[in-house]
């Protein structure tokens, strides 16, 4: 397993109780999408990077002329994502391998999941992936651990965690990050968090998955989803 050095007692200290009020989900959901589909679709995105009025015109069934077809699709599989990942969590509480699956599905626009199947180096990190032929016995290790910790870690060490695990692991040919972000928005979720929208520096961000990557260390990325969960409450509050 990549995970080495995870402690059970790190947990997310909120200074305000989460606010889940109908309005600031709503923004919490598109901006989720506008970052999701800026950052983490660039092998099917087509277009030019969207800001949130944009989102909020496609969303509303409105086309934006400097997009194609693909990208106005792209955006609405995101919908799609969040309201069930949202239907999900009022019937299971966990993660696990079909929900895996089925967020690469919804995002893929497939309905049977094939795990990769070729090698591919990282050459930011300087990292082989994961072997094709382990990569479901790592996915299976890796929630069989989510599973034994899931009542001493909190809702975003589990996130943080099932996230890092995936792109070490790395098990589809594309949207590996995006379906990474999925799962660990799933977590916040079922948690009663909002869903982040990873809108931090990307570098800071590679930086600190990388770390986990090459030395199993989970803090500063734990300590990243933290801060940023305590900026958009505050946003919120404000």
């Amino acid at each position: 397993m990549g995970l080495r050095q995870v402690k059970s007692e790190y947990d997310l200290k909120m200074k305000k109780t989460p606010n889940r009020a109908k309005g600031n989900q709503k923004i919490a959901e598109i901006r989720w999408i506008q970052t999701a589909y800026n950052y983490d679709s660039d092998k099917t995105r087509k277009g030019p990077p969207l800001n949130l009025s944009e989102v909020v015109r496609i969303l509303d069934e409105e086309f934006v002329n400097k997009l194609g077809i693909e990208d106005h699709l792209m955006i609405r599989k995101y919908r799609e994502l969040v309201s069930w990942l949202f239907s999900v969590v009022k019937m299971k509480t966990k993660s696990d391998m079909q929900l895996l699956k089925s967020i690469h599905n919804i995002l893929a626009g497939e309905t049977e999941c094939e795990f990769r199947k070729g090698a591919i180096l990282d050459h930011e990190f300087s990292y082989i992936y994961v072997h094709p032929q382990s990569i479901e016995e790592e996915l299976n290790e890796m929630f069989e651990l989510y599973n034994k910790m899931y009542n001493k870690w909190s809702p975003v060490l589990r996130g943080c965690f099932l996230h890092n695990e995936i792109v070490r692991i790395n098990p589809f040919e594309e949207l590996n990050v995006a379906v990474a972000k999925a799962i660990l928005n799933f977590e916040l979720i079922g948690g009663d968090y909002l869903p982040l929208a990873f809108d931090m520096d990307i570098n800071v961000y590679r930086k600190y998955v990388g770390e986990y990557i090459e030395k199993g260390s989970i803090e500063n990325f734990y300590n990243l989803i933290r801060d940023s969960l305590e900026e958009m409450y505050a946003t919120f509050s404000e």
